[in-house]
């Protein structure tokens, strides 16, 4: 480890040839010492996915998260990275829908956020989208849907508000 530290920061199992359990997930997280730098959370066994989502979660220096496997609590992925503070890029993929105000809640509590990235993005009550009126380091905001108009009362899927100059 010593002659390549870089090699056990990074984290994809994009190629595994079967669903990862548990175990190896954790294997590797512990070889890391919880320093990983960017993960992509693909190809994980359902059963594990909560409990790889909170070990990713408590690694201090995570920068990139990529999320591929469709998440089955997706409300609570807010809840389990609000205080991951230094992500840079957070990317969710088409499985996973994420409503407009927990797309907001991500901007709020993310200040170190240059990317987001959301495939599936979904409409929310108004009374719930709380937008930043700061956001110092976004670079880039993507969102995705395939929703239909929202019913009134509700913030559309793709909906970013003005940017105010002041």
């Amino acid at each position: 480890m010593l002659s390549q530290p870089d090699l056990w920061m990074h984290l994809d199992f994009t190629e595994a040839r079967r669903k990862v359990h548990w175990r190896s997930f954790r294997a590797f997280v512990q070889r890391s010492r919880a320093l990983l730098t960017h993960a992509v959370m693909t190809n994980i066994s359902t059963p594990f996915q909560d409990r790889v989502l909170e070990a990713l979660s408590r690694c201090p220096k995570l920068e990139h998260l990529d999320i591929r496997d469709p998440i089955t609590q997706p409300n609570g992925l807010y809840d389990v990275f609000r205080s991951s503070a230094q992500l840079k890029s957070l990317v969710i993929g088409k499985q996973t829908p994420v409503a407009q105000e927990n797309i907001a809640k991500f901007l709020s509590s993310l200040t170190q956020l240059e990317l987001l990235e959301i495939h599936n993005a979904q409409p929310s009550p108004e009374s719930r989208v709380h937008w930043p009126s700061h956001l110092p380091n976004l670079r880039s905001i993507a969102l995705f849907t395939e929703a239909s108009m929202p019913a009134p009362g509700r913030v559309p899927a793709l909906y970013i508000p003005p940017a105010t100059v002041s």
